[in-house]
């Protein structure tokens, strides 16, 4: 007759705390709303490398646990300056085109960075990028 108190008692103590103990899982396997980061940049713009590198920072984030997915969106209106970057399209172009629109933008420039589709930003502004993307989550 005790044994069978002393096991439903064990059974009890465990299930408690496993209860408890389950409120504490550990932050890298909460999940989180993934954060897009769009870079509009151009191999023909003198000022975008710093704004590369900050979206391959991103990128690099989002490979130790921080949910953040990165798009390098390389426009083509800067190959009427006499350089044609091979990564460009007219669709990046247009997308951020719709961005300005949306967001009520009198032009569009690089490197301009969009986070979430809400908020833009000089693109290799390291401080502003962060809080944006910090924002997200």
């Amino acid at each position: 007759m005790r044994t069978p108190l002393l096991s439903t008692l064990a059974i009890f103590a465990v299930a408690a705390w496993v209860w408890v103990h389950a409120a504490e899982t550990p932050r890298y396997l909460v999940s989180h709303n993934p954060v897009l980061v769009e870079l509009f940049t151009s191999e023909g713009c003198s000022s975008c490398p710093p704004a590369d590198a900050l979206l391959s920072k991103f990128d690099r984030q989002s490979r130790t646990g921080a949910e953040i997915v990165v798009l390098s969106e390389h426009v083509d209106y800067w190959n009427d300056l006499g350089w044609k970057d091979p990564y460009s399209s007219h669709v990046y172009s247009d997308r951020q085109n719709t961005y300005a629109d949306r967001l009520g933008l009198s032009s569009v420039y690089t490197p301009q960075m969009v986070v979430d589709g809400t908020i833009e930003l000089v693109g290799s502004s390291a401080r502003s990028a962060n809080d944006a993307v910090r924002s997200g989550f």
